[in-house]
């Protein structure tokens, strides 16, 4: 059986055969709304179209909207991003179906995935909080909590589990360039478990 697949892009706003290695710059440059991709299969002299992908931009060029579908048009995978007024990103909700791995003979049952991520920042834009929940049942997954010193600079990062459990803390430590000279890792038990360096030569 043979097979042929022709790729044909379908653009709003007129801006047709888009290359998606030209990135944000493009986007915004060509004011770029949304990209759809489709795939058409020639197969026995019969062609068959499916939608493949679906992205759609902020006036900044921003992702909100990513779709990937699988063809029989069934959504595989898909994420919403939202901004702040500063351009940061708040919130990330993902959906993915993958098919769970179990001994052969059996059925491959499908696993939906929903996950929402919520990003919270200070007044200098420094994110301080990362929190990743499960939207099937409300659940918090995990968490990350970073600090910043009076220069701006990321000094430490803890991780807390669904239970709200410190698993792992980052220590970040600064020459007088901005530049990282220390990182130290610690278990949930607050015991340190390796220590970083990092040396620098100048012209």
């Amino acid at each position: 059986m043979k097979l042929k697949i022709i790729l044909t892009f379908i653009l709003i706003n007129s801006f047709l055969l888009y290359s998606f290695a030209q990135g944000k710059k493009d986007v915004k440059k060509n004011k770029i709304k949304s990209i759809t991709e489709y795939v058409t299969i020639i197969e026995n002299g019969k062609e068959i179209t499916y939608k493949t992908y679906y992205v759609v931009f902020n006036k900044n060029a921003d992702i909100i909207e990513e779709t990937e579908y699988n063809n029989n048009g069934t959504i595989k995978k898909s994420e919403t991003i939202k901004y702040d007024v500063n351009n940061n990103k708040i919130e990330e909700t993902h959906f993915e179906q993958k098919e769970k791995k179990i001994p052969k003979n059996n059925s491959q049952p499908i696993e939906n995935i929903n996950i929402k991520t919520i990003y919270k920042y200070n007044v200098h834009n420094d994110k301080t909080e990362e929190s990743e929940f499960d939207i099937t049942n409300a659940k918090q997954l995990k968490k990350h909590i970073f600090s910043y010193n009076n220069k701006g600079e990321k000094d430490r990062e803890e991780t807390y589990n669904a239970e709200n459990k410190m698993t792992k803390k980052e220590t970040y430590y600064y020459n007088n360039k901005g530049l990282k000279l220390e990182k130290k890792t610690f278990n949930g038990n607050n015991e340190l478990e390796t220590t970083k360096k990092y040396m620098y030569e100048y012209y």
